[in-house]
């Protein structure tokens, strides 16, 4: 059996609470914070008059509380329930409060609600100072060697930055100087000569937070000993016939007294001859003129301003030697290309085969514009032919071809219908050819010669007459030859042509069913 013991007071507000009806303890209490401040947002009572926001720092006594009116709650309609909201501000961030809220009705103050906590947001750390620099090296004291140094930065742009802190350090040697918000440069002296110095900048702002600080500038007090950083890296690759390329990676990028870097490069079978080339502050360079079949070494120093050398990188090797394309392989495959390299001579006469089959196809563009209202636009005729050669610049060919298309015929007023039709056309002809040459590989061509289509249009009525005739004409043609540069496959080629034909009308109308052809085609020579 458990026994619960209540004290006089709280006794005291049970009662109380009980008898007179004193305002209930807000609830739902929620903290959302910035900086400097602290919304607070509870439910309240529907009849109490006014609450009470209490705060205080984590561990302290709640002072005086704001006092926030319940005129502005909002209410939710289907609820009732009533939403207040207050903010306390000027606070002090990253720190945390405590807050408990009660209400008041009647004058009568209602318990506190459980206190809560929130922590206040830290304020951002400032940026980083930029244009950090050496601008001057004076010596101060030749007798003991001392020497000032003066620095220079670009200010900050926050407007709370209260300072800047400028770390030195050396071997056995670190200081820290505090120059003001307002300035953008500071000399410092009593520093040794023949020491290297190693400094670095941060901003800080009114709440005391600090930027990151720059990369450390390395500072050597003259007289100087110190030789730079060794470059990061090298390579070198073939860039031409007999060029060579060579990219040095930096490695000194905050060295104030940086000036350069050399290459330094010999031939294998020549190894005390070292070659040297200063490229200055650039990072690759050009090296031209070697000779085939060699192979050299390459490295790379950097020097400063005091002509104190880095340690050198790692040798890396070029073969001095012929290059090659994909298509210049010495491989079976030979780059066998109809126009491949016209740059070059041929090596086979293209025309010591007298005799060439093949197939083409392409388009037909009839000469009667009206075609399309029946056929539409696109006709794709394929043609056989043979060609024989009477000579180097004569030649006569033989072609047969075939066509078909389908479509509607229409009214006599030019009205379409959905009666269809097909229409078929078997194009032969025979040509008197002149063939020249163009480029290397390529030959044009020019020929006339007659026509002799047959044409026939089914069409599909029961009581429509089938039409079809053979008809006559003559074309011209031009185009080319394309040879192929391989001579293991020098039978094979292209053919582009384009044939204009015209045909005798068509039974007793006025068609002319010839026209345009353009065609491709392959062939076989032999």
């Amino acid at each position: 059996m458990k026994t619960i013991i209540l004290t006089g007071s709280i006794i005291g507000v049970l009662l109380f609470s009980t008898l007179c009806g004193a305002a209930d303890v807000p609830r739902d209490i929620r903290l959302s914070a910035d900086t400097d401040s602290i919304t607070v947002q509870w439910t309240g009572d529907s009849d109490a008059d006014e609450y009470n926001v209490y705060w205080a720092e984590e561990g302290e006594t709640f002072g005086n509380p704001a006092i926030v009116s319940d005129t502005t709650a909002i209410i939710d309609s289907d609820t009732g329930e009533r939403t207040l909201t207050s903010t306390i501000r000027n606070l002090e961030p990253d720190t945390t409060y405590e807050v408990a809220v009660s209400s008041v009705e009647d004058d009568e103050e209602s318990a506190r609600s459980t206190p809560e906590q929130i922590t206040t947001e830290a304020e951002a750390a400032p940026a980083t100072p930029t244009g950090f620099r050496v601008t001057a090296l004076t010596q101060t004291s030749a007798a003991e060697n001392l020497w000032s140094m003066t620095l220079q930065w670009n200010a900050n742009s926050e407007e709370d930055i209260a300072s800047y802190v400028i770390d030195i350090r050396s071997a056995g040697f670190e200081t820290t100087i505090n120059p003001s918000a307002g300035r953008t440069s500071e000399t410092i002296p009593g520093l040794a000569g023949s020491t290297r110095y190693f400094v670095t900048i941060k901003a800080v702002d009114d709440s005391d937070n600090k930027s990151d600080p720059t990369a450390e500038l390395i500072v050597d007090i003259p007289v100087d000993t110190f030789p730079p950083n060794s470059p990061a890296g090298i390579s070198a690759i073939l860039s031409g016939n007999r060029d060579v390329t060579v990219t040095i990676e930096n490695g000194n990028e905050n060295m104030a007294d940086f000036a350069g870097r050399i290459i330094n490069y010999y031939e294998q079978s020549t190894p005390a001859t070292v070659l040297s080339l200063d490229i200055e502050t650039a990072t690759s360079a050009e090296l031209s003129n070697f000779q085939e079949n060699t192979i050299w070494f390459f490295s790379a120093v950097a020097y400063d301003t005091k002509g104190n050398e880095s340690d050198p990188t790692a040798e890396v090797s070029v073969t001095i030697e012929e290059t090659e394309s994909f298509l210049d392989g010495e491989g079976d495959f030979d780059g066998g290309c109809f126009i491949g390299s016209i740059w070059k001579s041929p090596t086979y006469d293209v025309t010591e085969n007298k005799n060439k089959v093949g197939v083409s196809a392409g388009y037909y563009r009839p000469a009667e514009s009206d075609f399309k209202d029946f056929y539409g636009n696109n006709t794709y005729p394929v043609a056989l032919f043979y060609e024989r050669g009477l000579g180097r610049y004569l030649s006569v060919d033989l072609k047969a071809g075939f066509l078909q298309e389908s479509g509607n015929l229409q009214t006599i007023s030019g009205v379409a219908t959905s009666v269809s039709s097909r229409l078929t056309m078997v194009p032969v002809a025979a040509s008197v050819n002149i063939n020249f040459p163009v480029i290397p590989y390529v030959w044009g061509f020019v020929g006339i010669g007659p026509d002799y289509w047959y044409i026939e249009e089914d069409i599909d009525l029961a009581d429509a007459d089938e039409q079809n005739e053979w008809i006559g004409g003559y074309h011209g043609r031009a185009g080319f030859w394309f040879y192929n540069r391989d001579p293991d496959y020098k039978n094979w080629g292209g053919l582009f042509e384009t044939t204009y034909s015209r045909i005798d009308r068509f039974g007793k109308n006025d068609t002319d069913v010839g026209g345009w052809l353009f065609l491709l085609g392959l062939f076989y020579s032999f």
